[in-house]
């Protein structure tokens, strides 16, 4: 799992990225509140094995205690015409999505 601290004005988000480009199932961006979990890496570990008890979807109802419902969002991956790879359109449209999700 792939993890990456960003922000939007005064709002700092964690967002969670795994790799399933061997697996037929795609997995969206997970975004979590940063002021809501704190340090991330003390989770990281339960979040992944709840991943992989749920069959490579993220874990809701453990995400739900952990940061609360309305601390975590998911944002679909793009779209794209040729399997495995994006064309800068397609990432600048996930960008868009990503950027309207994040609140500052």
């Amino acid at each position: 799992m792939s993890v990456a601290h960003v922000a939007k004005g005064a709002s700092r988000y964690y967002l969670l990225e795994v790799d399933t480009s061997d697996a037929s199932k795609a997995l969206s961006t997970k975004v979590i509140r940063a002021a809501a979990i704190g340090d991330i890496e003390l989770h990281l570990h339960e979040i992944e094995k709840q991943l992989l008890k749920e069959s490579l979807s993220w874990p809701k109802e453990h995400l739900d205690k952990l940061v609360g419902e309305g601390n975590h969002t998911w944002v679909p991956h793009q779209q794209s015409g040729n399997a495995g790879a994006l064309t800068i359109g397609e990432i600048e449209k996930w960008a868009e999505r990503m950027s309207g999700r994040l609140t500052s």
